[in-house]
C-alpha cells in the first residue's frame, strides 16, 4: 500500500478524533439522556478503527476491511501489540481514576480499565451504537478514548514521524 494512502488513513483518524472531541464538548448532557453522547462515541470509535488500520497497513502493506477493532488489533505483530499495551498501561498509571470510580458507582458496576477490556468494548461501538435506536447497546462503558488514542498514535509516530496526526 502506498505511503501516501497510509498517511491519509492516519490523517482521517485524526480528523474523526477531533470531531469526536468537539461534538462531545458541545453536548449538554441530561442525566437521563446519555444517548446524546453516542454520536461523538461513534466518531471516536471510527477514529480508533482508522488508527489501528493505519498500523495494520504499515505492517502488512495492505488494507483491512472490518469494523472489529479487537480482531484487527490481534492481527498486528506481537511486538506492536506489546508496545501499544505498554504505552496504555503507562498512561493509566498516571491517570486520576476518580471519574471512572464515580461512573462505576453510578452504574453500580466495576469498570475493567485494562487495554483488552477497553478495546473489546470500543470494538463494537461503530457497528452497534451508530443506530442506537435499534437498542443493540448493552451496558457498556465507552471510556478512556484519549488513552487508547495516545497509545495507538505513539506507535504510529514511532514508525512514521512524518505522518500529520499530532
Amino acid at each position: 500500500m502506498a505511503t501516501d494512502k497510509i498517511s491519509e488513513i492516519a490523517h482521517a483518524a485524526k480528523i474523526y478524533s477531533d470531531a469526536a472531541y468537539l461534538l462531545n464538548q458541545s453536548v449538554e448532557l441530561e442525566q437521563d439522556d446519555l444517548k446524546s453522547l453516542f454520536p461523538s462515541q461513534v466518531l471516536a470509535a471510527l477514529s480508533l478503527e482508522l488508527y489501528i488500520k493505519t498500523i495494520y497497513s504499515i505492517e502488512k502493506d495492505s488494507s483491512k476491511f472490518s469494523h472489529n477493532l479487537e480482531s484487527i488489533f490481534n492481527e498486528l505483530e506481537e511486538s506492536t501489540r506489546i508496545f501499544i499495551i505498554n504505552k496504555y498501561d503507562e498512561l493509566m498509571k498516571k491517570r486520576d481514576m476518580k471519574d471512572i470510580e464515580i461512573l462505576g458507582n453510578t452504574l453500580n458496576m466495576h469498570i475493567d480499565t485494562s487495554f483488552e477490556s477497553m478495546l473489546k468494548i470500543w470494538s463494537g461501538v461503530f457497528v452497534n451504537t451508530r443506530y442506537f435506536y435499534e437498542n443493540k447497546i448493552a451496558n457498556k462503558t465507552m471510556v478512556l478514548f484519549p488513552e487508547l488514542e495516545i497509545s495507538l498514535v505513539s506507535f504510529i509516530l514511532e514508525k512514521r514521524p512524518d505522518f500529520r496526526i499530532n
